[in-house]
C-alpha cells in the first residue's frame, strides 16, 4: 500500500520538482526545513514542493544556469528564492540583486526596514508561490 501511494505522488514531484535536485549543501542562516505543500509549482521561480523542498536544492534555469534554493533567505528586492550560489556573494537568479552589502545582518536575519517585506515572502512560499515580480533584472 504504501509503495501504491508513492507512485500516486512521484508524478507531480516530477512535473513540479523538474530539474530539481536535492544537495547536501548548506548556508549559513539557512533552515533545514522543508515545505511539504502538495500543489503544483506552476511557475519556474516557484519553489520546489514535497522532498525536493530542501535548503540547497538545485534548479536549472534556462539562459541563467544554476540556481540554489534558500527558502530561509529569499531575495529581498524580488523574494525569489533562489541564487546563483552558495556563497555571501551570489547574486538572484531573477532579479540579480545581492543582500551581502545591504537586506540581511550578519546572523542571517533581514533587516528591520525588509522585515515586512520578508514575513509576506516566506508566508507566500509556505503556499508553494514566489511572489510575482514585474520589475527589471540588474545586468
Amino acid at each position: 500500500a504504501a509503495a501504491a501511494a508513492a507512485a500516486a505522488v512521484q508524478p507531480q514531484e516530477e512535473r513540479a520538482g523538474a530539474g530539481v535536485s536535492a544537495s547536501n549543501s548548506s548556508r549559513t542562516g539557512a533552515s533545514s526545513g522543508s515545505n511539504t505543500n502538495s500543489s503544483s509549482s506552476s511557475n519556474i521561480w516557484d519553489p520546489p514542493i514535497g522532498k525536493l523542498a530542501k535548503p540547497g536544492a538545485t534548479r536549472s534555469f534556462p539562459g541563467k544556469g544554476r540556481g540554489v534554493f534558500w527558502p530561509r533567505m529569499p531575495c529581498l528586492r524580488c523574494g525569489c528564492p533562489w541564487w546563483q550560489g552558495e556563497d555571501w556573494d551570489a547574486k538572484c537568479m531573477r532579479c540579480g540583486w545581492d543582500c551581502e552589502s545591504d537586506g540581511y545582518d550578519d546572523n542571517s536575519n533581514p533587516l528591520p526596514k525588509y522585515a515586512a517585506r520578508y514575513r509576506t515572502f516566506v508566508e507566500a512560499f509556505k503556499e508553494g508561490k514566489t511572489p510575482e515580480w514585474k520589475g527589471k533584472a540588474k545586468k
